[in-house]
Protein backbone atom coordinates (compact mmCIF):
# COMPACT_ATOMS: atom_id res chain seq x y z
CA UNK A 1 0.00 0.00 0.00
CA UNK A 2 1.10 3.31 -1.27
CA UNK A 3 1.01 6.47 0.80
CA UNK A 4 0.12 9.24 -1.35
CA UNK A 5 -0.72 12.84 -1.94
CA UNK A 6 -2.33 14.71 -5.30
CA UNK A 7 -1.16 18.06 -4.08
CA UNK A 8 -0.30 20.80 -1.69
CA UNK A 9 -1.16 24.68 -0.62
CA UNK A 10 1.34 26.64 -2.64
CA UNK A 11 0.85 30.11 -0.77
CA UNK A 12 3.47 29.42 1.68
CA UNK A 13 2.82 28.91 5.79
CA UNK A 14 3.08 32.65 6.26
CA UNK A 15 1.74 33.73 2.75
CA UNK A 16 5.24 34.14 1.46
CA UNK A 17 4.35 33.75 -2.10
CA UNK A 18 1.24 36.44 -1.56
CA UNK A 19 3.43 38.73 -0.12
CA UNK A 20 6.37 38.50 -2.65
CA UNK A 21 3.94 38.97 -5.19
CA UNK A 22 2.86 42.13 -4.33
CA UNK A 23 6.05 43.13 -3.89
CA UNK A 24 6.77 41.99 -7.40
CA UNK A 25 3.85 43.75 -8.95
CA UNK A 26 5.01 47.06 -6.94
CA UNK A 27 8.33 46.93 -8.34
CA UNK A 28 10.03 46.24 -4.65
CA UNK A 29 11.59 43.02 -5.87
CA UNK A 30 13.23 41.49 -9.39
CA UNK A 31 11.85 38.54 -11.10
CA UNK A 32 14.82 36.51 -9.77
CA UNK A 33 13.69 37.19 -6.30
CA UNK A 34 10.06 36.33 -6.50
CA UNK A 35 11.22 33.03 -8.75
CA UNK A 36 13.29 32.25 -5.13
CA UNK A 37 10.47 32.20 -2.98
CA UNK A 38 8.50 29.81 -5.21
CA UNK A 39 11.77 27.59 -4.91
CA UNK A 40 11.58 27.84 -1.12
CA UNK A 41 7.90 27.05 -1.08
CA UNK A 42 8.03 23.78 -3.16
CA UNK A 43 11.39 23.08 -1.02
CA UNK A 44 9.76 22.98 1.72
CA UNK A 45 6.12 21.75 0.70
CA UNK A 46 7.84 18.25 -0.74
CA UNK A 47 10.79 17.87 2.43
CA UNK A 48 7.50 18.08 4.65
CA UNK A 49 5.71 15.49 2.64
CA UNK A 50 8.40 13.41 2.40
CA UNK A 51 9.38 13.20 6.32
CA UNK A 52 5.62 12.58 7.14
CA UNK A 53 5.96 9.35 4.71
CA UNK A 54 4.07 10.01 1.87
CA UNK A 55 5.63 8.07 -1.06
CA UNK A 56 4.15 9.91 -3.93
CA UNK A 57 5.47 13.37 -3.79
CA UNK A 58 3.48 15.26 -6.56
CA UNK A 59 5.32 18.42 -8.32
CA UNK A 60 4.62 20.56 -10.87
CA UNK A 61 1.34 21.58 -8.27
CA UNK A 62 2.73 24.72 -7.41
CA UNK A 63 1.77 27.96 -9.68
CA UNK A 64 2.62 31.76 -9.27
CA UNK A 65 -0.91 32.41 -10.25
CA UNK A 66 -3.27 29.69 -11.13
CA UNK A 67 -2.57 25.84 -12.93
CA UNK A 68 -5.26 26.54 -15.39
CA UNK A 69 -3.37 29.28 -16.62
CA UNK A 70 0.03 27.29 -16.07
CA UNK A 71 -1.31 24.50 -18.27
CA UNK A 72 -2.39 27.05 -20.59
CA UNK A 73 0.92 28.27 -21.24
CA UNK A 74 2.24 24.96 -21.39
CA UNK A 75 1.04 24.15 -24.40
CA UNK A 76 0.98 27.39 -26.56
CA UNK A 77 -2.74 28.41 -25.70
CA UNK A 78 -1.82 32.16 -25.88
CA UNK A 79 -4.59 34.19 -27.00
CA UNK A 80 -3.56 36.26 -30.24
CA UNK A 81 -3.53 39.43 -28.24
CA UNK A 82 -0.53 38.64 -25.90
CA UNK A 83 1.22 38.06 -29.26
CA UNK A 84 4.16 35.91 -27.74
CA UNK A 85 4.63 34.04 -30.88
CA UNK A 86 3.52 30.72 -31.86
CA UNK A 87 5.46 28.00 -29.54
CA UNK A 88 7.11 30.40 -27.72
CA UNK A 89 6.69 30.45 -24.01
CA UNK A 90 5.25 33.40 -22.75
CA UNK A 91 7.94 35.98 -20.22
CA UNK A 92 6.64 36.75 -16.67
CA UNK A 93 4.86 40.19 -17.47
CA UNK A 94 2.99 38.49 -19.96
CA UNK A 95 1.62 35.45 -17.77
CA UNK A 96 0.44 38.00 -15.37
CA UNK A 97 -1.14 40.18 -18.15
CA UNK A 98 -3.05 37.23 -18.69
CA UNK A 99 -3.92 37.14 -15.35
CA UNK A 100 -4.77 40.48 -14.39
CA UNK A 101 -4.95 42.67 -17.24
CA UNK A 102 -2.35 45.25 -15.88
CA UNK A 103 1.14 46.24 -16.19
CA UNK A 104 2.66 43.90 -13.90
CA UNK A 105 6.29 43.81 -12.47
CA UNK A 106 9.26 46.11 -12.67
CA UNK A 107 9.44 47.76 -16.47
CA UNK A 108 6.36 46.16 -17.90
CA UNK A 109 5.02 49.76 -18.72
CA UNK A 110 3.25 48.99 -22.16
CA UNK A 111 -0.53 49.16 -21.43
CA UNK A 112 -1.90 45.56 -22.11
CA UNK A 113 -5.01 43.92 -23.16
CA UNK A 114 -8.40 42.90 -20.96
CA UNK A 115 -7.09 39.66 -19.08
CA UNK A 116 -8.77 35.90 -19.46
CA UNK A 117 -12.31 35.36 -17.20
CA UNK A 118 -12.39 34.14 -13.91
CA UNK A 119 -14.46 31.63 -12.60
CA UNK A 120 -15.04 29.16 -9.81
CA UNK A 121 -12.84 26.06 -9.95
CA UNK A 122 -16.32 23.42 -10.18
CA UNK A 123 -17.53 23.49 -6.79
CA UNK A 124 -15.41 24.80 -4.78
CA UNK A 125 -14.30 28.59 -3.88
CA UNK A 126 -11.04 29.06 -5.42
CA UNK A 127 -11.29 30.14 -9.41
CA UNK A 128 -9.39 29.98 -12.11
CA UNK A 129 -8.72 31.85 -15.27
CA UNK A 130 -10.80 30.29 -18.78
CA UNK A 131 -8.32 29.60 -21.16
CA UNK A 132 -9.40 31.36 -24.45
CA UNK A 133 -9.02 29.05 -27.96
CA UNK A 134 -8.95 30.58 -30.85
CA UNK A 135 -9.85 28.61 -34.39
CA UNK A 136 -5.80 29.47 -35.15
CA UNK A 137 -4.63 28.38 -31.74
CA UNK A 138 -1.22 26.46 -32.75
CA UNK A 139 -0.62 23.78 -30.00
CA UNK A 140 2.75 23.07 -28.97
CA UNK A 141 4.99 22.49 -26.09
CA UNK A 142 5.96 26.11 -25.31
CA UNK A 143 6.52 25.46 -21.59
CA UNK A 144 8.88 22.86 -19.94
CA UNK A 145 7.79 24.21 -16.45
CA UNK A 146 6.24 20.41 -15.28
CA UNK A 147 10.32 19.26 -16.26
CA UNK A 148 11.73 21.63 -14.31
CA UNK A 149 10.38 21.14 -11.27
CA UNK A 150 10.59 17.44 -11.54
CA UNK A 151 14.44 18.05 -11.91
CA UNK A 152 14.49 20.24 -9.16
CA UNK A 153 12.77 17.95 -7.07
CA UNK A 154 15.47 15.33 -8.00
CA UNK A 155 17.98 17.68 -7.38
CA UNK A 156 17.13 17.88 -3.91
CA UNK A 157 16.82 14.18 -3.76
CA UNK A 158 12.77 13.68 -3.74
CA UNK A 159 11.34 11.71 -6.46
CA UNK A 160 8.12 13.52 -7.67
CA UNK A 161 4.93 12.18 -9.23
CA UNK A 162 4.84 15.48 -11.34
CA UNK A 163 0.98 16.49 -12.14
CA UNK A 164 -0.97 17.94 -15.08
CA UNK A 165 -4.33 18.75 -16.10
CA UNK A 166 -5.59 16.51 -18.33
CA UNK A 167 -6.34 16.92 -22.18
CA UNK A 168 -10.14 16.41 -21.84
CA UNK A 169 -10.62 18.64 -18.61
CA UNK A 170 -8.66 21.36 -20.05
CA UNK A 171 -10.72 21.34 -23.44
CA UNK A 172 -13.89 21.25 -21.22
CA UNK A 173 -13.17 24.30 -18.83
CA UNK A 174 -11.80 26.11 -22.16
CA UNK A 175 -13.46 28.92 -23.73
CA UNK A 176 -13.51 27.54 -27.61
CA UNK A 177 -14.44 29.81 -30.72
CA UNK A 178 -16.56 27.64 -32.20
CA UNK A 179 -15.92 29.27 -35.87
CA UNK A 180 -14.82 25.86 -37.37
CA UNK A 181 -15.78 22.81 -38.75
CA UNK A 182 -15.17 20.55 -35.72
CA UNK A 183 -18.67 18.95 -35.49
CA UNK A 184 -17.73 18.80 -31.48
CA UNK A 185 -15.35 21.69 -30.53
CA UNK A 186 -14.17 19.72 -27.22
CA UNK A 187 -13.88 16.62 -28.99
CA UNK A 188 -11.47 18.56 -31.69
CA UNK A 189 -9.31 20.78 -29.35
CA UNK A 190 -8.72 17.04 -27.66
CA UNK A 191 -7.50 15.75 -30.53
CA UNK A 192 -4.98 18.54 -31.11
CA UNK A 193 -3.83 18.11 -27.66
CA UNK A 194 -3.01 15.29 -27.72
CA UNK A 195 0.48 15.16 -29.51
CA UNK A 196 1.58 17.90 -26.96
CA UNK A 197 0.82 15.60 -23.99
CA UNK A 198 2.92 12.77 -25.60
CA UNK A 199 5.86 15.23 -26.05
CA UNK A 200 5.48 16.38 -22.57
CA UNK A 201 5.78 12.48 -21.55
CA UNK A 202 8.57 11.09 -23.16
CA UNK A 203 10.13 14.34 -21.93
CA UNK A 204 9.50 13.23 -18.23
CA UNK A 205 9.95 9.92 -18.84
CA UNK A 206 13.40 10.62 -20.15
CA UNK A 207 13.94 12.84 -17.06
CA UNK A 208 13.18 10.02 -14.93
CA UNK A 209 9.51 10.27 -13.79
CA UNK A 210 7.99 6.97 -13.36
CA UNK A 211 4.64 8.06 -12.65
CA UNK A 212 2.34 11.18 -14.19
CA UNK A 213 -0.63 12.39 -12.31
CA UNK A 214 -3.06 13.12 -14.97
CA UNK A 215 -5.90 15.33 -13.41
CA UNK A 216 -9.49 15.02 -14.92
CA UNK A 217 -11.54 16.40 -12.90
CA UNK A 218 -14.61 16.59 -15.63
CA UNK A 219 -14.81 13.06 -15.75
CA UNK A 220 -17.22 14.13 -12.33
CA UNK A 221 -19.62 15.34 -14.85
CA UNK A 222 -22.09 14.16 -17.27
CA UNK A 223 -20.06 14.22 -20.76
CA UNK A 224 -21.33 13.90 -24.08
CA UNK A 225 -20.89 10.19 -26.32
CA UNK A 226 -18.70 12.69 -28.37
CA UNK A 227 -16.20 13.83 -25.53
CA UNK A 228 -16.31 10.33 -24.00
CA UNK A 229 -14.68 9.06 -27.28
CA UNK A 230 -12.76 11.55 -27.37
CA UNK A 231 -11.60 10.56 -24.03
CA UNK A 232 -10.63 7.37 -24.64
CA UNK A 233 -9.36 8.10 -27.77
CA UNK A 234 -6.97 10.06 -26.38
CA UNK A 235 -5.65 8.22 -23.76
CA UNK A 236 -5.27 4.89 -26.02
CA UNK A 237 -2.74 6.96 -27.97
CA UNK A 238 -1.34 8.38 -24.58
CA UNK A 239 -1.57 4.80 -23.09
CA UNK A 240 0.12 3.19 -25.38
CA UNK A 241 3.10 4.64 -26.34
CA UNK A 242 6.08 2.58 -25.25
CA UNK A 243 8.36 5.76 -24.29
CA UNK A 244 6.28 7.12 -21.39
CA UNK A 245 5.45 6.86 -17.53
CA UNK A 246 2.81 5.40 -15.75
CA UNK A 247 -0.67 7.19 -15.48
CA UNK A 248 -2.76 7.88 -12.56
CA UNK A 249 -5.79 8.87 -13.93
CA UNK A 250 -7.12 11.49 -10.96
CA UNK A 251 -11.00 12.58 -10.81
CA UNK A 252 -12.36 14.45 -7.91
CA UNK A 253 -15.12 16.94 -6.77
CA UNK A 254 -17.69 13.91 -7.16
CA UNK A 255 -18.70 10.38 -8.37
CA UNK A 256 -17.59 8.52 -12.25
CA UNK A 257 -21.31 7.17 -12.56
CA UNK A 258 -21.68 6.44 -15.92
CA UNK A 259 -18.56 7.46 -16.71
CA UNK A 260 -16.99 4.42 -14.73
CA UNK A 261 -16.98 1.40 -17.05
CA UNK A 262 -15.67 3.81 -19.70
CA UNK A 263 -12.68 4.69 -17.49
CA UNK A 264 -12.00 1.44 -15.90
CA UNK A 265 -10.83 0.41 -19.86
CA UNK A 266 -8.86 3.11 -20.07
CA UNK A 267 -4.90 1.86 -20.48
CA UNK A 268 -3.60 3.68 -17.15
CA UNK A 269 -1.63 2.39 -14.27
CA UNK A 270 -4.21 3.85 -11.49
CA UNK A 271 -7.04 5.42 -11.14
CA UNK A 272 -7.78 7.80 -7.99
CA UNK A 273 -11.24 7.99 -6.51
CA UNK A 274 -13.16 10.46 -4.64
CA UNK A 275 -14.53 8.40 -1.84
CA UNK A 276 -15.34 11.60 0.63
CA UNK A 277 -18.35 12.62 -2.19
CA UNK A 278 -18.88 9.33 -3.54
CA UNK A 279 -17.82 6.38 -1.34
CA UNK A 280 -20.30 4.10 -3.28
CA UNK A 281 -18.21 4.49 -5.80
CA UNK A 282 -15.94 1.93 -4.65
CA UNK A 283 -17.38 -1.33 -4.75
CA UNK A 284 -18.12 -1.59 -8.63
CA UNK A 285 -15.01 -0.20 -9.24
CA UNK A 286 -13.08 -2.96 -7.24
CA UNK A 287 -15.18 -5.68 -9.20
CA UNK A 288 -14.38 -4.23 -12.71
CA UNK A 289 -11.11 -3.15 -12.28
CA UNK A 290 -8.66 -4.76 -14.58
CA UNK A 291 -5.53 -6.43 -13.11
CA UNK A 292 -3.02 -4.58 -14.66
CA UNK A 293 -5.01 -1.73 -12.72
CA UNK A 294 -4.33 0.42 -8.98
CA UNK A 295 -6.79 2.26 -7.28
CA UNK A 296 -6.08 5.54 -5.39
CA UNK A 297 -8.85 5.98 -2.64
CA UNK A 298 -9.28 9.23 -1.70
CA UNK A 299 -10.12 8.28 1.84
CA UNK A 300 -9.25 12.20 3.55
CA UNK A 301 -11.15 14.93 2.59
CA UNK A 302 -9.11 17.78 0.25
CA UNK A 303 -11.26 20.49 1.29
CA UNK A 304 -11.78 21.08 4.76
CA UNK A 305 -9.80 20.94 8.20
CA UNK A 306 -12.49 18.74 10.02
CA UNK A 307 -11.20 14.97 11.58
CA UNK A 308 -11.30 12.26 9.17
CA UNK A 309 -13.45 9.57 10.20
CA UNK A 310 -10.51 6.82 10.72
CA UNK A 311 -13.27 4.04 11.02
CA UNK A 312 -14.83 4.77 7.95
CA UNK A 313 -12.02 5.59 5.96
CA UNK A 314 -9.87 2.46 7.45
CA UNK A 315 -13.04 0.38 6.19
CA UNK A 316 -12.89 1.27 2.79
CA UNK A 317 -9.11 0.45 2.11
CA UNK A 318 -9.23 -2.72 3.76
CA UNK A 319 -11.99 -3.28 1.81
CA UNK A 320 -10.30 -2.69 -1.12
CA UNK A 321 -6.96 -4.53 -0.23
CA UNK A 322 -9.06 -7.96 0.40
CA UNK A 323 -10.26 -7.53 -3.29
CA UNK A 324 -7.29 -6.01 -4.83
CA UNK A 325 -4.32 -6.89 -2.52
CA UNK A 326 -2.49 -4.29 -1.03
CA UNK A 327 0.07 -3.80 -3.17
CA UNK A 328 -2.68 -2.10 -6.10
CA UNK A 329 -3.90 0.14 -2.98
CA UNK A 330 -2.88 3.62 -3.10
CA UNK A 331 -4.23 6.19 0.13
CA UNK A 332 -4.46 9.61 -0.67
CA UNK A 333 -6.96 12.76 0.41
CA UNK A 334 -9.82 13.26 -1.90
CA UNK A 335 -8.34 15.75 -4.15
CA UNK A 336 -5.84 18.05 -3.91
CA UNK A 337 -4.67 19.81 -0.42
CA UNK A 338 -4.64 23.23 -1.91
CA UNK A 339 -8.22 23.95 -0.83
CA UNK A 340 -7.04 24.05 2.32
CA UNK A 341 -5.79 26.56 5.50
CA UNK A 342 -2.01 25.78 5.82
CA UNK A 343 -0.05 27.94 8.93
CA UNK A 344 2.87 28.05 10.71
CA UNK A 345 2.25 24.84 13.13
CA UNK A 346 1.91 22.57 10.19
CA UNK A 347 4.26 19.41 9.92
CA UNK A 348 6.13 18.60 12.84
CA UNK A 349 5.57 19.82 16.08
CA UNK A 350 8.24 23.07 17.11
CA UNK A 351 7.69 24.19 13.30
CA UNK A 352 7.83 27.65 13.20
CA UNK A 353 6.24 30.73 10.91
CA UNK A 354 8.49 32.95 8.36
CA UNK A 355 7.96 36.95 8.55
CA UNK A 356 6.21 38.08 5.84
CA UNK A 357 8.20 41.36 5.15
CA UNK A 358 9.75 42.25 1.96
CA UNK A 359 12.30 39.70 1.16
CA UNK A 360 16.25 40.42 1.22
CA UNK A 361 18.32 37.63 -0.40
CA UNK A 362 21.16 38.62 2.05
CA UNK A 363 19.29 37.68 5.11
CA UNK A 364 16.73 35.01 6.47
CA UNK A 365 13.39 35.85 7.22
CA UNK A 366 13.36 36.45 11.71
CA UNK A 367 11.76 33.96 13.31
CA UNK A 368 8.61 35.12 15.05
CA UNK A 369 6.79 33.48 18.14
CA UNK A 370 4.25 30.72 16.83
CA UNK A 371 0.48 31.43 18.14
CA UNK A 372 -1.44 28.97 19.32
CA UNK A 373 -3.69 27.15 16.23
CA UNK A 374 -7.00 28.45 16.73
CA UNK A 375 -9.87 25.72 17.11
CA UNK A 376 -12.31 27.61 14.95
CA UNK A 377 -12.90 26.96 11.58
CA UNK A 378 -11.96 29.55 8.32
CA UNK A 379 -13.76 31.20 6.11
CA UNK A 380 -11.79 29.73 3.09
CA UNK A 381 -12.54 25.69 4.37
CA UNK A 382 -16.64 26.77 4.14
CA UNK A 383 -18.45 26.25 0.83
CA UNK A 384 -22.26 27.56 0.61
CA UNK A 385 -25.07 26.26 0.18
CA UNK A 386 -25.76 28.43 -2.45
CA UNK A 387 -22.47 27.75 -4.54
CA UNK A 388 -24.16 26.33 -7.56
CA UNK A 389 -23.13 23.63 -9.32
CA UNK A 390 -24.40 24.53 -12.94
CA UNK A 391 -22.18 24.75 -15.46
CA UNK A 392 -20.85 28.31 -16.81
CA UNK A 393 -22.77 29.55 -19.66
CA UNK A 394 -19.68 29.66 -22.00
CA UNK A 395 -19.15 25.62 -21.13
CA UNK A 396 -20.79 23.00 -23.73
CA UNK A 397 -23.95 21.85 -22.46
CA UNK A 398 -22.38 17.98 -22.46
CA UNK A 399 -21.33 19.32 -18.83
CA UNK A 400 -23.38 19.38 -16.27
CA UNK A 401 -22.32 18.17 -12.32
CA UNK A 402 -23.60 15.65 -10.45
CA UNK A 403 -22.06 16.56 -7.42
CA UNK A 404 -24.04 17.87 -4.49
CA UNK A 405 -22.95 21.58 -2.74
CA UNK A 406 -21.88 20.72 0.96
CA UNK A 407 -23.37 22.42 3.05
CA UNK A 408 -22.53 24.96 5.93
CA UNK A 409 -20.67 23.80 9.40
CA UNK A 410 -23.78 23.91 11.60
CA UNK A 411 -21.33 27.06 13.91
CA UNK A 412 -19.33 30.24 13.02
CA UNK A 413 -19.78 33.35 10.69
CA UNK A 414 -17.40 34.63 8.89
CA UNK A 415 -16.27 38.59 10.24
CA UNK A 416 -12.36 37.95 11.59
CA UNK A 417 -9.05 39.49 9.87
CA UNK A 418 -6.19 37.25 8.99
CA UNK A 419 -4.16 35.34 11.24
CA UNK A 420 -0.45 34.33 11.05
CA UNK A 421 -1.75 30.76 11.51
CA UNK A 422 -3.85 30.53 8.75
CA UNK A 423 -3.86 31.48 5.34
CA UNK A 424 -7.98 32.55 6.08
CA UNK A 425 -9.82 34.69 7.93
CA UNK A 426 -10.65 33.21 11.39
CA UNK A 427 -14.19 33.01 12.96
CA UNK A 428 -15.41 35.43 15.86
CA UNK A 429 -18.57 33.53 17.13
CA UNK A 430 -17.14 33.46 20.19
CA UNK A 431 -17.41 37.40 20.43
CA UNK A 432 -21.14 38.41 21.62
CA UNK A 433 -23.28 39.29 18.39
CA UNK A 434 -22.92 42.93 19.49
CA UNK A 435 -19.38 43.34 20.87
CA UNK A 436 -17.09 46.42 19.33
CA UNK A 437 -14.62 43.98 18.74
CA UNK A 438 -17.26 41.99 16.17
CA UNK A 439 -18.09 45.00 14.81
CA UNK A 440 -14.42 46.25 13.94
CA UNK A 441 -13.72 42.39 12.98
CA UNK A 442 -16.49 43.05 10.55
CA UNK A 443 -14.86 46.28 8.85
CA UNK A 444 -11.80 44.71 8.79
CA UNK A 445 -12.77 41.49 6.63
CA UNK A 446 -15.35 43.25 4.45
CA UNK A 447 -12.31 44.98 1.84
CA UNK A 448 -10.86 41.46 2.24
CA UNK A 449 -13.99 39.78 1.18
CA UNK A 450 -12.20 37.76 -1.71
CA UNK A 451 -9.44 37.06 0.46
CA UNK A 452 -11.89 35.25 2.00
CA UNK A 453 -12.80 32.92 -1.10
CA UNK A 454 -9.18 32.41 -2.44
CA UNK A 455 -5.94 32.61 -0.10
CA UNK A 456 -7.12 30.14 2.34
CA UNK A 457 -6.85 27.34 -0.98
CA UNK A 458 -3.63 28.06 -1.51
CA UNK A 459 -4.46 30.90 -3.97
CA UNK A 460 -3.70 34.55 -3.52
CA UNK A 461 -6.50 37.40 -3.16
CA UNK A 462 -6.10 38.94 -6.72
CA UNK A 463 -6.44 35.07 -8.22
CA UNK A 464 -9.66 34.08 -6.08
Amino acid sequence: MIASNLGCPRIGRARELKTALEQYWAGQIPEAALREVGRGIRRESWSLQVELGIEHVPSNDFSLYDHVLDMATVVGAVPSRFAPGPGVAPDLAVYFAMARGASSGPGAERPVPAPLRMTKWFDTNYHFLVPELEPDTVFGLASTKPIDEFLEAKALGIHTRPVLLGPVSFALLSRIDRAGTDADPVAGVVDRLVPVYADLLERLERAGADWVQMDEPGLALELAPTVLRALVHAYERLGRRSARPRLLLASYFGGLGDNLETVLRLPVGALHLDLVRAPETLAPAVAQAPPTLSLSLGVVDGRNVWRTDLEGALHLVETACERLGAERVLVAPSCSLLHCPIGSRCGAPGGRRTSTGPWTPSASPPAAPATAPRSTPTCATRTSTRSSTRSPAWMPTCCRSRAPAPAWPSSGRCGGAPTPTTSGPACTTSMPRTSPARARSRRACRPLSRSCRSSGSGSIPTAG
